[in-house]
């Protein structure tokens, strides 16, 4: 407790009753001193209005004794008149004081102030007025006169009043003083308390491993969430020296940069491993070190964090960008680097590498009458039959819906070659159990082998052009078989008999349609060359292309295909159909002045131009060539539209949108292989359908297989289809045929579907597909990553959550309300029947595993249909 104003004998003035009000009065300053040690400001407020109320009141009580005193002793004397008005401009001031304190917040300093006043002010009240009083009241019952007894109080006050009261001032005020200073040591001291208490609090709580050593090296304080991390103890810390401690925790085999750095105590930042004294397991960190001086001590202090975590997702990362999400196997990106290894590898070492193009027989046929889910089954099976029989340094790699790379090592002779290759073709070729349907596709096998002459020096994508040559031709030649790449032949032909081909008519043009699902008609048809070798091997480009040297027989072949297709074109018209023809441009000769000279020509001679589309792959129409506007103007002139191919984004930026005049793109293949698979390709999709809006670009959808993708991508907004579930391509009078009997009535897109306010719902649904196939895979032992099982915490309930409240906004919304209603408890449902299932999975009951995943399949088909019918009421109703 601090005592500001304490208690003096020459504060005694010689009346009891007045001496023993001066010491209440001082009880009550001194317990406004007392609330300077009270931390909370609201609470010194509060007791501060509370004291300053009990001041005035006595005060008061008090003024009424002294005033009584003086009217009896002296009541026509002037200082009695005085002295009441001294009392009732003091009440006035602590008014003032109680109205100025009462909304602000009370600071230490703000007390100090106040006592000082009080103080000072009581001080002179006691010495000054009071004590003439009691001088004077005494003489006055001693017997002397009162006029007497006043003049003589007063001349004794003369002589000494000043002087005392100047003395017990300056004694106050170095109270005040030292007051102020022990206040300000203690806010330090608190300050301190409440900054150490923070440190040890970040210090024991923070989940990175923080270690203190001292200037000698010794551990100075290590935190616990590096001793988990290191599987230690607190007693094992005595007098740990930094270069054992390092030794025996850390692991530096790998970089030697970050044990430097700690022996000199340098700044520095790098990962590397720490070992577990216990388990011995190593676990990956990030360490950061620096110097630290505190009152001229030295100290070094290191941050851990573990990053296992973070490791285990860039391992996912890395796989799912080089694994194949259906079936695990390598994709076309890991194949082709796996391939280049292989091909340095047989270089240096004078061995060979075969390399296989597998291409299923019969696959669609099984994917249309049975469905996607069974489809998908099946080419797990296939994947893991192929992956039996080859050995661990071969690979089996999918690059395609129903097709397969593999890449087998150290060929050495023919008879082992046929031994591998067959089995291959055989594993390919065996019958699948599924739900009892015994299902069999077979395969069409192309193979090459490397280094050989003429390919000693080609990369790899020019290898399994090879092998998908080879493969074509095992297809037109009966299928279920193995056929090797012959190079004489095609390079011969190629070489030197392109002319011959034309002069033969060997090339003919045939025609993949392009539906539109919006219209529920027919857009277009997109012009495919193929040669006809000797009429006897079709070969597609791929297959040609590359031996092509001679830039005039490039144009040549151009021309050729431009020319055929307007030609046909009048054919289409002539019976009543106007379709698109999109006529695929290779990007080395697109800005060629040759070429622009050759177009401008033949479309001055024919009519309806302005149905040709010309298709550039994105990376050629994104180079830089300084004659390129003269190909958009020719174009312009003619009413030709522009189209993207193999669109990707990966070399097409916005200020390409912006620049360049096209009017459609065509997405890539494998973007649409795997959308309705992985939510990430579904978004990439998505984004590239946003993007291409906003620049009022139309979307072509290429390479779709199987009839699942199309409602995605009608829900997404694309309605321009492309693929084999559509058609495969046709000699003109097929296409004909074709067009003549097709109905879209199939895949009708309803525009509806597409709009801003059903896209959460589409991204709802795609998130709960992609959490079903994670749980299948967990149940059935095919993953060990248990998704979310939690109810609240899944993807679908925060797109639900958000819903719910974007339904609110929308008119009309009781039917929409009484799906969720239904939709909701469907939901639920599924969680029970996934905890429920990971239970017997525990137990190993496969058995009931297998009803449970046939229950859940039903409920989220429910489900699914449900949102979808909830999408299209919030579009037609928003």
């Amino acid at each position: 407790m601090i005592k500001i104003f304490p208690w003096y004998k020459s504060f005694e003035i010689g009346i009891e009753e007045i001496d023993m009000q001066h010491k209440k009065l001082v009880d009550i300053l001194n317990a406004i001193s007392n609330i300077i040690e009270e931390d909370d400001e609201k609470r010194k407020t509060k007791d501060l209005q509370s004291i300053l109320r009990r001041l005035k009141e006595y005060t008061i009580y008090h003024f009424t004794t002294e005033e009584k005193l003086w009217e009896k002793y002296f009541p026509d004397d002037q200082e009695y008149s005085t002295h009441k008005k001294v009392h009732q401009s003091f009440i006035e001031t602590i008014d003032s004081l109680s109205k100025k304190y009462e909304n602000k917040s009370v600071q230490n300093r703000d007390v100090l102030s106040l006592l000082e006043y009080l103080a000072q002010w009581l001080a002179h009240h006691i010495l000054n007025h009071d004590r003439v009083l009691g001088i004077a009241a005494k003489l006055i019952q001693e017997g002397k006169e009162k006029a007497e007894a006043i003049e003589y109080s007063k001349t004794i006050m003369k002589e000494d009043r000043e002087r005392l009261i100047n003395l017990i001032l300056s004694i106050l005020n170095a109270h005040i003083k030292n007051s102020i200073q022990l206040l300000d040591r203690y806010d330090k001291e608190q300050k301190l308390k409440e900054h150490l208490k923070i440190y040890k609090d970040i210090f024991s709580s923070s989940l990175d491993g923080i270690i203190i050593f001292d200037e000698k090296n010794n551990l100075f304080d290590i935190n616990e969430s590096f001793m988990n991390m290191a599987g230690m103890k607190r007693s094992e810390l005595d007098h740990i020296n930094i270069l054992q401690f390092f030794k025996d925790y850390i692991d530096f085999c790998k970089n030697k940069t970050v044990l430097d750095s700690i022996i000199n105590r340098k700044k520095f930042i790098n990962e590397c491993w720490i070992k577990n004294a216990r388990s011995l397991s190593l676990l990956p960190v990030m360490i950061s070190g620096f110097p630290l001086s505190i009152n001229g001590l030295q100290y070094y202090i290191l941050f851990v964090k573990d990053i296992s975590r973070i490791k285990k997702q860039e391992k996912k990362l890395e796989y799912a960008a080089y694994h194949d999400p259906l079936t695990g196997l390598p994709n076309r990106a890991l194949a082709i680097d796996r391939l280049q290894v292989a091909m340095e590898r047989a270089k240096r070492r004078g061995s060979m590498i075969a390399v296989l193009y597998i291409d299923l027989d019969g696959f669609k046929e099984i994917n249309d009458k049975y469905g996607h889910q069974v489809g998908d089954i099946f080419l797990k099976k296939v994947a893991k039959n192929l992956q039996e029989v080859i050995r661990g340094e071969d690979t089996i790699a999918r690059i395609g819906g129903d097709e397969f790379l593999g890449i087998i090592q150290d060929i050495e002779m023919r008879s082992f070659n046929d031994s591998i290759f067959y089995r291959i073709l055989e594993a390919a070729s065996k019958t699948v159990d599924i739900n009892g349907h015994q299902l069999k596709a077979t395969a069409s096998i192309g193979i090459t082998f490397f280094p050989r002459e003429y390919n000693k020096d080609k990369d790899a994508e020019h290898l399994i052009r090879e092998a998908d040559i080879a493969m074509y031709k095992a297809k037109t030649t009966g299928k279920n078989r193995y056929v090797f790449f012959d190079d004489k032949v095609l390079e011969t032909r190629s070489k030197f008999d392109f002319d011959k081909g034309m002069k033969n008519k060997e090339f003919i043009v045939y025609y993949q349609p392009i539906i539109d699902t919006k219209q529920g008609s027919v857009f277009g048809f997109e012009a495919l060359v193929r040669w006809n070798l000797y009429h006897k091997d079709l070969l597609v480009p791929s297959a040609f292309l590359s031996y092509i040297k001679s830039f005039e027989t490039l144009l040549k072949l151009h021309k050729f295909v431009i020319v055929q297709s307007m030609h046909d074109l009048q054919s289409f018209i002539s019976n009543g159909f106007h379709p698109y023809i999109s006529i695929n441009i290779d990007s080395n000769i697109f800005y060629h002045k040759k070429f622009i000279e050759m177009i401008d020509e033949i479309f001055s001679t024919f009519e309806h131009c302005d149905l040709v589309i010309f298709e550039i792959e994105e990376k050629g129409l994104g180079e830089n060539r300084s004659s390129n506007h003269d190909i958009f103007e020719v174009c312009k002139k003619h009413g030709i539209k522009i189209l993207i191919d193999n669109f990707k984004g990966e070399y097409f930026t916005l200020t390409h949108f912006i620049n360049f005049p096209f009017d459609f793109i065509k997405v890539d293949k494998s973007l649409i292989i795997n959308a309705i698979q992985d939510i990430e390709n579904f978004a990439i999709l998505e984004g590239s359908y946003a993007v291409a809006e906003a620049f009022l670009k139309d979307v072509i959808a290429l390479g779709v297989e199987t009839s699942d993708i199309i409602p995605t991508l009608n829900e997404i907004g694309i309605h321009y289809i492309q693929g084999y579930e559509i058609a495969k391509p046709k000699k003109l009078q097929d296409a004909l045929q074709w067009i003549t009997q097709y109905k879209v009535t199939n895949y009708l897109y309803h525009d509806s579907v597409s709009k801003k306010d059903s896209l959460k719902l589409l991204y709802a649904k795609m998130e709960h597909k992609a959490w079903i196939k994670k749980i299948e895979e967990f149940l059935t032992g095919k993953s060990d990553d248990l998704p979310i099982i939690d109810e609240k915490t899944c993807a679908l309930s925060k797109y639900l959550q958000e819903f719910q409240q974007e339904v609110t906004k929308i008119k009309n919304k009781k039917l929409i309300q009484q799906k969720l209603q239904r939709l909701i408890p469907l939901h639920h449902q599924l969680h029970e029947l996934a905890y429920e299932a990971q239970a017997f999975k525990e137990m190993g009951s496969d058995k009931d595993i297998k009803e449970y995943l046939e229950k859940m399949h039903h409920t989220s088909n429910r489900l699914i249909s449900l949102i979808d019918d909830i999408a299209k009421l919030t579009a037609s109703y928003s």
